[in-house]
């Protein structure tokens, strides 16, 4: 009986190891938990409401509608809610640096996510990418 227990309860492991998502391993929570994505006339907005699991990159769009210009660094970070708490997603390694330049009135400005770029693979749920106190929500789907 024994001998058929012990590999019932190291496949029953195995298979639990395997459904496991990398929500777990996202372990430092955002420091803001509730942003908007749009303040004084500055919008962040995702190029599309879903993303696939297999996309290649995410779109991200900085607009200034305000009347002066506005602070825009190079820096965009990806967070996920897991379980109703926003968590910091990793970069494999800093994807940009934080150089500082201005947004004019009118204008906007395009980031790119790239995914191979990112410690984790993406796995359904909502995200947020985080720019300068705004965050642009998005889903992604199988």
């Amino acid at each position: 009986m024994k001998s058929k227990l012990i590999p019932c309860i190291a496949l029953f492991f195995l298979i639990l190891a395997g459904c496991q998502n990398q929500g777990e391993n996202l372990t430092k929570k955002a420091e803001i938990q509730e942003m908007p994505s749009e303040k004084d006339g500055v919008t962040l907005s995702a190029n599309k409401n879903e993303y696939t699991t297999s996309t290649d990159k995410i779109t991200v769009v900085n607009k200034n509608e305000s009347d002066s210009k506005v602070k825009s660094s190079h820096g965009i970070f990806l967070e996920k809610n897991v379980d109703g708490t926003w968590y910091e997603f990793p970069y494999k390694e800093p994807a940009f640096s934080e150089v500082l330049r201005y947004l004019p009135p009118g204008k906007s400005h395009t980031f790119d996510i790239h995914i191979d770029e990112l410690e984790y693979e993406l796995t359904p749920g909502e995200y947020r990418a985080v720019h300068e106190g705004l965050a642009a929500p998005f889903e992604v789907v199988e």
